[in-house]
């Protein structure tokens, strides 16, 4: 009876297999740490905050892509510089359409189409940003790093 109940506490203190996650895919806070494009979308989030912070992003991402790096990295440089390029020039189109149309007698209409425009453009900022964010912390390239959109 003894050497049943050992056998039995042996079998429920086993480790359970791990599931969904094969072993050469495991990463820790550290790895993430030492990532520099998830570094830089961590930064590029930051800026919903700070208002600041995506300038150093993407001096970050200027610097990198200059140097030596894996190929999916560099898809994430590409990737991210282009995701600042889009929030710049269309913050500048939102604020000339608002600015338009307020000038030209449609205060309301002008100030709603801008910030609209403005919060869409945010969405899909911060869209690209975690995407770019998910695909990095699996060391994974983008699939298109030279388009506008998603």
């Amino acid at each position: 009876m003894g050497e049943e109940n050992r056998q039995k506490v042996e079998e429920m203190s086993e480790k359970p297999p791990s599931r969904g996650r094969p072993a050469d895919h495991s990463w820790g806070i550290g790895d993430l740490f030492s990532n520099r494009p998830f570094i830089i979308s961590a930064l590029y989030i930051c800026t919903y905050f700070t208002g600041i912070s995506c300038f150093v992003g993407v001096v970050l991402a200027y610097v990198f892509a200059d140097a030596q790096a894996e190929d999916w990295e560099q898809s994430h440089y590409t990737y991210l510089i282009r995701t600042f390029w889009l929030l710049v020039v269309g913050c500048l189109l939102c604020v000339a359409i608002g600015l338009t149309l307020t000038a030209l007698e449609f205060e309301v209409i002008g100030l709603a189409l801008g910030l609209l425009s403005m919060l869409g453009l945010f969405v899909v900022t911060a869209v690209r940003t975690v995407f770019s964010m998910l695909n990095s912390a699996r060391k994974k390239p983008m699939p298109r790093p030279r388009t506008f959109w998603i």
